[in-house]
């Protein structure tokens, strides 16, 4: 009878496997002892309105997360994201005040913050900046533009009735819009990196 050793080989690549699902799970599992202990601290965390209260509320940092998940990916960063965010509500406002549709209000922000990410890849890619640099630049400058045309004032979406429904409408009476939104951005953002020449670019 023979009896079959595994090599020392086998097992330290077992351990790496292991290791490496290990660290993909370790947020799964943060995420799941928040929830266990939240929901023996309060009566009222656990029931479907508060999870959509909380949904709704990170769906927006949710779907800046997923940009920014892909510059990091790339050995990058982008600091300017949140004077970008800004700035293209900037745009979204000043185009809503001239009493603009929503579908030409919207194309107004997505136009502002795609100019901002040209001028970052421009000044990183062209200029060879480095992303840290470039983008640290560039929220200086668009936080300081943001503050000129609003006059350091904020400004309040209420006061346009066609921002309502994008806003706090609920799919089916249950579900969050924005966290719709998320799902769908989450989705091509997989869809991205795994089917695409862009997203084996990214990898890279």
């Amino acid at each position: 009878m023979s009896v079959t050793v595994p090599s020392p080989q086998s097992g330290s690549h077992t351990m790496k496997i292991n290791k490496a699902l290990l660290m993909r799970l370790a947020p799964l599992f943060s995420l799941v002892l928040l929830v266990l202990f939240f929901s023996f601290s309060s009566p009222f965390f656990f029931n479907t309105e508060n999870i959509m209260t909380i949904a709704l509320q990170t769906a927006v940092i949710g779907i800046m997360a997923i940009g920014v998940t892909l510059g990091i990916i790339a050995a990058g960063i982008d600091l300017a994201l949140g004077s970008v965010v800004a700035f293209s509500g900037v745009a979204v406002g000043i185009a809503a005040g001239f009493g603009m549709p929503l579908p030409v209000c919207i194309l107004a922000g997505v136009l502002a913050g795609g100019l901002c990410g040209y001028v970052n890849a421009f000044l990183v890619t062209k200029m060879t900046i480095p992303p840290f640099i470039a983008t640290l630049g560039l929220m200086m400058s668009v936080r300081g533009i943001n503050m000129v045309m609003t006059d350091g004032r904020a400004i309040y979406f209420s006061d346009y009735p066609q921002f309502k429904l994008l806003a706090q409408g609920r799919l089916f009476d249950v579900l969050p819009y924005p966290v719709f939104y998320l799902v769908i951005v989450a989705l091509i953002a997989m869809w991205i990196l795994k089917k695409t020449v862009m997203g084996r670019y990214i990898y890279a």
